[in-house]
């Protein structure tokens, strides 16, 4: 179910351009959360802001916090303790030249927004994880809290490839600051 619904999550968001407050990594992740879960716990900022600068002092307003892994935290509970343990559909912080950046387990690599649509970020790049969907997730709090809550569970990783190929030139820093060095995301066929 969830290798589905990340599937076609993953085909709506593959050639969105970035854009703060519509198609940055929050919203990227959120969007998922929200699927998952019925509830999008960052929905109040959705196009509030439109760069850095007002996203971090919107995260600071919302969260207490301007680190994008702690604020994360503050909204999705206590990450993985092994970060390398997430598995399909978790969201994962992970490490890039222009700082921490929110993304997806997709299998064997993470899918995150970049300038020109989905980039592939490797494993390796997880500096936390938070367990997300299906029997391991359950949303606690009021609806206007709508915080996720990770709970333990048994479950398999899968491997999984976005149908389709989505290109990815090498990211360089541009004008929404994103800058990372990421490989197209490979169609089913480069198996």
């Amino acid at each position: 179910m969830i290798a589905v619904l990340l599937d076609r999550y993953l085909r709506d968001w593959r050639h969105r351009s970035f854009a703060w407050g519509e198609a940055d990594c929050v919203r990227f992740t959120a969007g998922w959360v929200a699927l998952v879960t019925g509830r999008d716990p960052v929905a109040a900022t959705a196009g509030r802001y439109a760069g850095c600068r007002e996203a971090l002092r919107l995260m600071r307003g919302v969260t207490g916090s301007a680190d994008l892994v702690e604020a994360t935290g503050l909204i999705l509970g206590a990450p993985l303790d092994l970060p390398l343990m997430a598995r399909l559909g978790d969201v994962a912080a992970l490490a890039t030249p222009a700082g921490p950046a929110l993304g997806l387990c997709a299998g064997d690599a993470i899918a995150a927004p970049g300038p020109a649509g989905l980039v592939r970020r490797p494993l390796t790049a997880i500096i936390a994880a938070w367990r997300i969907g299906g029997p391991t997730a359950e949303v606690v709090g009021g609806a206007e809290e709508g915080r996720i809550l990770p709970i333990a569970g048994q479950g398999t990783t899968a491997s999984f490839h976005l149908l389709g190929s989505l290109t990815d030139p090498s990211l360089s820093r541009g004008q929404n600051g994103f800058h990372a060095t990421s490989q197209a995301w490979p169609s089913r066929s480069a198996k």
